[in-house]
């Protein structure tokens, strides 16, 4: 699926100076073993399920408290016509989340997270494993240039503040 493949495409890592945005640049870069960061890994995956024909959208998290990879996150929605809503997609860290067998969108994650204390979430890692927020801190691998990169607490933390970064028709935010 779509959420693996982008999460497989690139290195994770800090971006190098002046790195393209657009799909097929952030394609080219990862070719070339190059790092690149959250914003990088959700650009690529908004793009590639646009030209699937999905309806997705660029999401900006803040949180009041770092998780040890920076306070702010770029992940990904898409609208799932069979649900009728949004669905939270995470590329960086090839997650996805459900309570029940419902998947969530960023809000229904934020508010079963901050009032639920994340009770019933379930964070579907790599398409098969079904983690709960009692496996927090959940190890991503460590990355040459930037260190271990892991959720944790902090990292749903950063749902406290949720923006949708809206595009032009040129796909330029």
């Amino acid at each position: 699926d779509l959420l693996n493949w982008a999460y497989q495409k690139i290195k994770f890592g800090s971006p190098p100076p002046n790195a393209p945005k657009d799909a097929l640049g952030i394609l080219k870069t990862a070719a070339e073993g190059k790092g690149m960061n959250c914003s990088f890994y959700a650009e690529l995956l908004r793009a590639a399920l646009s030209a699937m024909g999905y309806v997705a959208r660029d999401i900006g998290l803040k949180g009041a408290k770092s998780d040890g990879n920076g306070s702010e996150h770029s992940v990904v929605e898409v609208w799932c016509p069979t649900v009728r809503k949004w669905i939270l997609l995470d590329p960086t860290l090839n997650v996805y989340f459900l309570k029940g067998d419902e998947p969530l969108n960023a809000y229904e994650v934020r508010q079963n997270w901050f009032y639920e204390d994340g009770n019933g979430l379930t964070i579907v890692m790599d398409m098969t494993k079904k983690l709960t927020v009692k496996d927090m801190p959940i190890d991503r691998g460590t990355h040459p240039g930037f260190g271990k990169l892991t959720m944790n607490d902090n990292s749903l933390g950063k749902l406290l503040f949720i923006a949708y970064i809206p595009k032009t028709a040129k796909g330029v935010s």
